[in-house]
């Protein structure tokens, strides 16, 4: 994902993205990632460094959250 233009005041975004083997295109007037910023770091283009710094100093831990409900189950 990158600002079409200066990236403080782009007014598209362009985003790549891969499905069955072929790259396509699109651009957007904004965008969102829903994603760590241990992975966006790495596929926002254009960051600028302190950007990119604070993006390192998020802490993160992994976490698995599981709710298992059995049958018959008696609160």
């Amino acid at each position: 994902m990158k600002h079409e233009a200066d990236i403080t005041g782009g007014e598209y975004v362009s985003i790549v993205y891969e499905k069955g083997g072929k790259l396509y295109r699109v651009r957007a007037a904004g965008a969102v990632l829903a994603i760590g910023s241990w992975v966006a770091k790495h596929v926002v283009v254009g960051l600028q460094p302190e950007q990119r710094a604070a993006l390192d100093r998020f802490l993160y831990r992994p976490t698995l959250i599981v709710n298992v409900a059995l049958r018959n189950w008696r609160f």
